[in-house]
């Protein structure tokens, strides 16, 4: 991951100098010279509780990763059409999105070890009605309160926040972010080995391979439930935290001298819809494309789309180094266009394509396109923003990147009953043409942007 994204989330950390500053703030404040005792605490991170937020953002994420093979046979056995699959992926979002803002209040109002004990009831509540839905109706009420549980990115951010030293932020959130795309894009690998336990049923219950995904996570998340109260404890705020504010009037005469150019953050926006569209689109066609169309197993379509993650989880950490010889503009430009290759390849009336044909696509834009472009339009986003408010455009930024995969996921499913897995395929590639259109005319403000940053980090 390029260390930059989360960089430039720190407010005004832009130079060798100003971290200097940020570093003598954490031992300094309001002209108080801190004792060693607190100095000592400056350094010290509870590990304990951080593996705890985690193992509760790698099970929020799995929410996803973990049904992706398993959720169209689940849904067409309950009576589910190819509509209803749109639907069925976009309810998880809408859950999500509903509660994020909410969670984030009452973690303030509260406390961090309340809203996690909260979010893995009701992720296992959610679970449990899922593997025992005998409807489609109860099957859906289900993702929706999965999803308003599994909320809890924002809040593990908090706690990184909260929890670590200022000048090691940058390398804690990138942890985060790997566990929450392995939870999203690796697990899949999982299915394998769940097709291969033992089937059975009593009463209500029934345990197989397209219920397995649900009983899992309806465990893990109860030994969750008392690993949170066991292990975890809410983060005193450091003091960096305080010295925030010391270090942001320090630095106030810069930010106040730079405005963002808001055509380059409506370009970001715009793309960042375009990465998080076309891989809903996948998320919600490619599982059972392999299955109707290929007569892949469960368990292999699992295997297969675990991989292709783990071939991105290569390129996410690979970011990195990749960033030392391209700029953010330069890999947004990548992306889009290997986005413009894999899903254009689909929507060509050529008859059926091979299944090689059709995984080295999906690779193309789940393993390659999204990590690079999807994470380039971020760091962009966060570099250009100037004299506003950074969290609340970062929430926006998210926010249209959930809503995203909520219209996608139902167009996705609603074109594929229609016009055939083609015609989804064709919408992403309108769409991606379009974003490489807005890219091309925001190309200049982008190149001066960076430009700017680059003189203001010197």
């Amino acid at each position: 991951m390029d260390s930059r994204i989360f960089e430039e989330k720190i407010p005004l950390l832009h130079s060798k100098k100003e971290r200097s500053i940020a570093s003598e703030d954490d031992q300094q404040f309001n002209g108080t010279t801190l004792n060693s005792g607190s100095n000592r605490n400056m350094s010290y991170i509870d590990w304990k509780s951080l593996l705890v937020v985690y193992l509760v953002t790698l099970l929020s994420e799995s929410s996803r990763g973990l049904f992706l093979a398993s959720q169209w046979p689940y849904l067409e056995r309950l009576g589910g059409s190819k509509s209803l699959l749109g639907l069925f992926v976009a309810l998880f979002s809408v859950g999500r999105m509903l509660s994020t803002v909410p969670l984030g209040f009452l973690s303030d109002r509260f406390s961090i070890k309340a809203v996690f004990i909260w979010c893995t009831i009701c992720q296992s509540f959610g679970h449990f009605l899922y593997c025992v839905a005998p409807r489609v109706s109860i099957l859906l009420l289900s993702r929706v309160l999965v999803g308003f549980g599994s909320a809890t990115m924002s809040i593990s951010r908090a706690h990184v926040t909260k929890a670590t030293p200022l000048l090691e932020r940058t390398k804690h959130f990138g942890y985060l972010s790997a566990v929450q795309f392995v939870g999203f894009a690796v697990l899949p690998l999982a299915n394998g080995a769940l097709a291969e336990l033992p089937v059975f049923s009593w009463a209500f219950i029934t345990f197989d391979p397209l219920t397995s995904p649900g009983w899992t996570l309806f465990v893990a998340n109860l030994l969750a439930f008392f690993i949170i109260i066991l292990h975890y404890r809410d983060p005193e705020p450091t003091l960096s935290s305080f010295s925030n504010d010391n270090f942001t009037k320090q630095s106030s005469s810069y930010s106040s001298q730079h405005r963002p150019d808001f055509s380059v953050l409506g370009a970001s926006l715009f793309l960042n819809v375009c990465f998080r569209g076309v891989i809903a689109e996948f998320e919600t066609i490619s599982s059972p494309l392999m299955i109707d169309m290929y007569h892949v197993s469960v368990a292999d379509t699992g295997f297969i789309i675990g991989m292709l993650g783990c071939i991105g989880l290569a390129w996410y950490l690979s970011l990195a180094w990749l960033s030392k010889f391209l700029g953010d503009a330069q890999l947004t430009l990548i992306g889009l266009l290997l986005l413009l290759l894999g899903t254009l390849w689909l929507a060509i009336p050529t008859g059926r394509p091979s299944f090689i044909i059709f995984v080295f696509n999906m690779g193309l834009v789940w393993s390659v396109a999204y990590p690079i472009g999807q994470t380039a339009v971020l760091s962009l986003f966060s570099k250009v923003l100037k004299n506003v408010p950074v969290g609340g455009f970062l929430g926006v930024f998210s926010a249209l990147g959930s809503f995203a995969r909520i219209v996608f996921a139902c167009l996705a499913g609603g074109l594929w009953s229609i016009g055939g897995f083609r015609s989804v395929f064709t919408c992403a590639v309108i769409f991606v043409v379009a974003s490489i259109v807005v890219f091309a005319f925001a190309f200049t403000s982008f190149r001066e942007q960076l430009k700017a940053q680059v003189r203001a980090d010197v």
